[in-house]
């Protein structure tokens, strides 16, 4: 583990707390809030077309990747959607980027562990360089500054949560002329 750098072999739980334990209910926080968060959002869709859940399901789940979901919920906010429930909408959407991002690194990295204690020590995420479309490799480690990002992360998403529902009751409420 020595050839990872920026790892803090210090790092430690609180006391009377499993390392891994503690790392896996904070990333089972995160991505249960962002599971919550997602399914709120194919409520929207089915508020901003005023179709059924069944059929916002169908419509969010017709693409295959969360960037083309994202991508069409933007094209409908954009078309359906005017003033303050179109500058609303589109201000989620922009805020459930970063907690998606640290979502999918969490979800789909490879977990270093120490061989000595058992903890986690890093995660390992490939990633695609925008310029030159080549995989990078990113090591992260899994320290108290890693926690804290996902703990932020939750609080984003439980924000996100409560504004989509207020958003979903005011477009159940507009008028059927916009």
């Amino acid at each position: 583990m020595d050839d990872i750098p920026h790892i803090n072999k210090t790092y430690s739980t609180p006391v009377g707390y499993d390392q891994r334990a503690w790392v896996n209910r904070h990333v089972g926080a995160l991505i249960a809030q962002w599971a919550t968060a997602e399914s709120h959002i194919i409520n929207m869709i089915a508020m901003i077309l005023r179709v059924s859940q069944a059929n916002g399901d169908v419509i969010f789940f017709s693409q295959s990747s969360h960037y083309g979901r994202m991508k069409l919920l933007n094209a409908l906010i954009n078309t359906n959607l005017q003033g303050d429930l179109k500058d609303r909408s589109l201000a989620i959407i922009k805020r459930f980027k970063a907690p998606t991002r640290l979502r999918n690194e969490l979800a789909h990295a490879e977990w270093v562990i120490d061989q000595g204690t058992g903890h986690y020590i890093a995660t390992v995420s490939a990633n695609l360089d925008t310029v030159d479309q080549k995989p990078l490799l990113e090591t992260k480690a899994f320290d108290k500054g890693r926690i804290n990002e996902i703990d932020q992360a939750c609080r984003v998403l439980s924000k996100i949560v409560n504004d989509i529902i207020d958003l979903n009751e005011d477009l159940r409420k507009r008028p059927l002329s916009e």
